[in-house]
């Protein structure tokens, strides 16, 4: 994990780091150019509220950054191998779960919840 990917996953657990992003994320993007084969990822991102009401989206990192917090989520037990070129983090403070929306050429592809407890421990902070 790069010490950007470290300091990312830190800011958040500290919960005031990590700006909404809503500006990445356009509610009326075009839908078309994902194709009719996928779920947008935008369109992921934003049904993520209705799924978690109370959730707030984190941060929305692409290409170099969403590999970097890739390798840092597929690390975390148990042990996973999503690929993508696009990560949403999206807090759900009722569940206290990080929820993280993955895409891939504008595609959604996966979603993972991994609880706030899993990722302090492994980047030694105690909750």
């Amino acid at each position: 994990m790069t010490q950007r990917s470290r300091l990312l996953a830190v800011a958040c657990l500290m919960l005031g780091a990590c700006q909404p992003s809503t500006n990445r994320l356009d509610p009326n993007a075009d839908m078309a150019q994902a194709g009719a084969s996928c779920m947008p990822f935008q369109r992921a991102v934003l049904d993520s509220k209705s799924l978690y009401p109370g959730a707030r989206i984190l941060q929305v990192a692409d290409g170099k950054d969403a590999a970097d917090l890739l390798d840092f989520i597929n690390s975390l037990p148990p042990v996973s191998h999503v690929g993508g070129d696009q990560v949403a983090i999206v807090f759900e403070p009722q569940d206290d779960t990080f929820i993280f929306i993955v895409g891939e050429s504008d595609c959604a592809t996966g979603m993972l919840q991994i609880p706030r407890s899993s990722i302090a421990h492994l980047v030694g902070i105690e909750t």
